[in-house]
């Protein structure tokens, strides 16, 4: 299903955000603590997510995701990449 146009805009909006502050915060600040199954989510959000955002939203994915849920994000994103309606950019040979 397609989002309708006001979600995709709201989600430009967020990964705009989410990249800005990304360069705001310095490296080594402390992390608010996350609530767990961050990685589910995201995936979550990847396989209903526009896929011309999907690059910006992959890219983010390390400051989102707790570091103790980072091999659950990176399978996640490597079954995402692997599937053959992947965004081009993303897909692996």
């Amino acid at each position: 299903t397609k989002w309708p146009e006001q979600s995709e805009e709201l989600l430009g909006l967020i990964v705009n955000s989410l990249r800005a502050l990304e360069g705001a915060v310095p490296q080594g600040c402390p992390e608010p603590r996350r609530r767990p199954q961050s990685a589910q989510k995201i995936a979550l959000v990847l396989n209903k997510a526009p896929k011309h955002l999907q690059p910006d939203l992959v890219a983010l994915v390390p400051k989102l995701v707790d570091h103790s849920e980072h091999p659950l994000a990176a399978c996640a994103l490597l079954d995402r990449i692997q599937k053959p309606d992947a965004e081009p950019a993303l897909r692996l040979p």
